[in-house]
């Protein structure tokens, strides 16, 4: 295999499992937060630091989570396995970034 070719692989498979421990992260705020009586969770973008998740409370239904290295995680097949589990995602558009998730709700909160 050439040089170029495995460097892309590597790069391929670090993206891949970096997204899904990010998942694995995610569904552990989640399941906690949603014992706590949060119904959202509120996801912010941070550039510094690696490892993903870094936990905060917010209000007494919103549970926050920062995520760092945002350009790093395909968001939108983290999107779809989130709404496969019948979660509802809301987007926000960052310049730098593009489209990040913005929020991650398991209770609908316009009734």
């Amino acid at each position: 295999m050439l040089l170029g070719d495995e460097a892309r692989k590597n790069y391929e498979q670090f993206i891949t499992d970096a997204n899904d421990d990010l998942y694995e992260q995610l569904v552990d705020c989640i399941l906690i937060a949603s014992s706590c009586g949060a119904k959202v969770l509120d996801v912010y973008r941070d550039d510094d630091g690696y490892g993903a998740v870094e936990r905060g409370c917010g209000y007494a239904y919103l549970a926050i989570v920062h995520i760092s290295v945002p350009q790093l995680v395909d968001w939108e097949a983290l999107a779809k396995r989130l709404e496969r589990e019948k979660l509802m995602i809301t987007w926000q558009y960052y310049e730098d970034d593009g489209d990040v998730i913005d929020t991650v709700t398991w209770i609908n909160t316009e009734e």
